[in-house]
Order: C-alpha cells, then structure tokens, then sequence
C-alpha cells in the first residue's frame, strides 16, 4: 500500500483522490491536509430563506468530459439543473451603459459594439500568424482584431475570468483554443469556419448549489480528510515525503493542489521548486445582493465592465434570471464582482466600504436605488493564477521533474473546476 499526501481539499484534491481510490483500490491510502474548517475551497454555497449564494463561480460549464465522468460517478449528474433560456443573453458596459453583445449577424449592425466587433471581424482574416512561442493576451488581439477591439471586448473578457488585464496573461495558456486555432488555421474567423464544430457549450448548476460537488465529493471519498490542519512544511527525506502539520507524518509521495506560491512556502529553502511556483494570482470581492421586490433587470447572464469603463467593477451576475429556481423568497439576485488587478486592495475594505460601492454601482448601471433585503459578502484572496508568458515552459519543465512532490490543479493547468478536475484526472492517468 502506497501512503498519498494531498494538500488541499479543494475540488483538485478532492477529485485526485476520488480517481486515486478508483484506479488503484486499497493499494493507496490518502491523506488530505486542509487549512479551512469545511472541503471545497472556493466552492461554497450559502443559502437565506431559500434561495442560494454561491461563494466562488456561479455556474459551472460543460467543457470538460472529466468532469462529467467524476458527475456521473458520485450520483450528481441527476441533481444538474441547466441556465435559463434568457441567460445566453449577455451585455458590456459601452460609454457608461449596458450594452447586449452580438449574437447573429443582424444585431452586428444594430449598435455601436456590433458594428465595432463587425469591423473587427472583417480584420481578422488579413493578420499575420504569431511567430513566436507565446506572447500576451493584448498583443494577440492588439494584432488581430485591434486595439479598441481589444480594450472593450478582450479585456472585458480577461476581467471576467481571471479578474486581470490582457497585458498581464498568455495568450497560449490562458486561451489555448484560440492560439492553436491561429496556428493550425491563421486566423479565428477561418477557424470558425473550417473547423470542426463543437457541441454547444450549457452552463450548469446543481439543485442546492454548486457546494453538493464538493461536499457530495468528500462524504463518498475513501481517504482521511484533516480539515482545521495547517501544513506548516514539507520535505523529502529518502524514499519518503515529510509532511509537517502539528506532529510529523510520512508519505509515499504528495500532491500539491493549493497555490503554487503557498506551497513554495513549505519548501525547504532553495528548493529547486521555487522559483517554477511563483506564479502571480489575482485577488476578488464578491458582493451578493437579494430584493423580494422583482426588478427591471435585463434579462440575460449579466454584463462585464472593460477597465476603460469602471476602475473596480469587474460586473454583475444576473443570478436570479441565471438560476431561478434558487431564489428562493427573493425575486431579484444579484452578484456584484470587484478587484483584481483592478484595484487589488479592495479585499481589505469594510463592509460599510463595499456596500457603498455596491450601491453607486446598482445605481449607475441597472438604475436599481433600492437597499438590498440580503447581502453576503465572499472575499477569494489569491484565489485566481493569471499565468504570465511562457508559462508553457513553467509546466514543460515541472513536468519533467522526477520527485515525490508533485504540484497540479488551478494554480498550474486552467482556472475552471473543469479544468481542475481535467488536471486530477491526467495526473492519477499519467502515474
């Protein structure tokens, strides 16, 4: 029997040791060390007179067949509930006001951001092909689609997912279907059309909120889950792994699923480690509003706020249209996301702070001045990896490491859940 460390019983770990136990049996045994009082990480669902609050991503998206596979095992495949029809709609802020993105060719020639997404599209096709290994997400786009293209949609886009801006990402590891889609095709507007189709995409929730993944995850598991447990360090000694966590146990091997910087800091100094974790993350505020009053608000997903536009508004989530069946004694739900890059010190504001922001906002873009009858803050510090150029070759070569301490999840292979649990999968594949 091989003895696992896991660090971190997020969604990476959880799912690493659900695919450890159901290749290999009993000839593992897993232990997982968790600094918080609960499984999950980010994912966490609160709940208020029957509606639903999500604490990290509010929907999940049906890209990753992993996912899927691990749905199926525990039994939540029949608790997926899917985003309303009215959620496909979505908008961006243009010129201080909410404007709906394009979705057919018409509405390209109905307002000033179709016509400029038009004009980009009609540019595409005639940019030359990168030639170099990797570059940013802003001189990707600067050099396909333009700058003010670029400034309104992709950093929208960025804002919303890794709550950054294009200057700061790569472009190979954080849109990697759209660089190889330049690199097989020259261009995304040829891509779009020689390529083979992809099935549409659905957003998903879960019946009670995205927390039954992990919670359902953990109270199946065949491992020992220490939460309340801070790793203090971690070291190779031999043939073995030391794990210190107030008293000293001994492993086999280790899996780090936590930050890539956080785990750095367990490392014996100089390790050769080091300097291949350090690896920038972005911090979010997440202000969830509730009104039992039905509000005017657009029926859609929600909207985006380019940096142009707002210097701490990342957008707002239309969660009562997105899911309404969790809205429980309320008929308006709202998600309002700060930070990031955008204004990094938002997460040590008071609340008495946020909420006034969350007030100009509500007022400024949905015209809302009621006080909201519920909110919940959510503050995910150093909870998003946004990877810098050459990234690529960061992973190329921890891959290549042959140790008992092995780094994955979102810190290293793609910020979605299905990503992380894509990462777990091909780890538990690969040994």
């Amino acid at each position: 029997m091989k003895k696992i460390a896991i660090l971190g019983a997020g969604i990476c770990g959880l799912a690493l040791a659900h695919f450890l136990h159901k290749r290999f049996g009993h000839e593992v045994d897993c232990t997982i060390f968790e600094a918080k009082d609960r499984p999950g990480g980010w994912l966490h669902t609160k709940s208020n007179n029957g509606a639903l609050f999500e604490c990290g991503p509010r929907s999940l998206r049906q890209t990753s067949p992993e996912l899927g596979l691990l749905l199926k095992d525990i039994g939540l495949d029949k608790e997926v509930i899917y985003a309303s029809q009215e959620a496909k709609k979505r908008y961006i802020v243009s010129q201080g006001k909410l404007q709906a993105l394009p979705d057919s060719i018409k509405s390209l020639f109905c307002s000033s951001v179709g016509r400029k997404a038009l004009l980009a599209l009609i540019r595409e096709p005639f940019c030359a092909k990168a030639a170099v290994d990797d570059e940013s997400v802003a001189s990707f786009f600067y050099r396909r689609i333009g700058k003010k293209a670029t400034d309104t949609f992709v950093s929208a886009l960025c804002a919303g997912i890794y709550a950054s801006c294009p200057e700061e990402l790569s472009m190979r590891s954080c849109f990697s279907g759209l660089w190889e889609n330049e690199q097989q095709y020259g261009s995304l507007v040829k891509a779009g059309i020689f390529s083979k189709k992809s099935p549409k995409i659905h957003s998903f929730s879960f019946r009670e909120g995205i927390g039954m993944l992990p919670a359902t995850l953990a109270k199946g598991l065949d491992a020992t889950v220490l939460l309340n447990t801070q790793v203090h360090s971690v070291r190779e000694v031999g043939d073995k792994v030391v794990v210190e966590a107030g008293g000293a146990y001994q492993f086999d091997h280790l899996f780090s699923t936590i930050s890539p910087g956080s785990f750095a800091k367990m490392l014996p100094k100089g390790d050769p480690y080091m300097p291949l974790l350090a690896i920038p993350t972005t911090s979010l505020v997440t202000v969830s509003v509730a009104f039992k009053e039905a509000l005017k608000v657009p029926a859609g997903f929600g909207f985006l706020c380019p940096r142009s536009e707002d210097a701490l508004l990342l957008g707002i989530v239309f969660d009562s249209h997105l899911f309404p069946s969790q809205n429980g004694a309320y008929n308006t739900r709202l998600s309002i996301m700060f930070g990031g890059t955008k204004c990094p010190e938002m997460v040590s504001y008071s609340d008495e702070v946020l909420m006034a922001y969350v007030k100009e906002c509500l007022l400024k873009y949905l015209y809302i001045s009621l006080p909201p009858d519920y909110y919940t803050i959510s503050v995910a510090t150093n909870a998003i990896s946004r990877y810098p150029v050459g990234h690529h070759k960061t992973v190329n070569l921890l891959q290549k490491q042959k140790r008992r301490l092995t780094p994955l999840g979102s810190g290293l292979y793609g910020v979605s859940v299905g990503d992380s649990v894509t990462s777990a999968y091909n780890t538990v594949q690969a040994i």
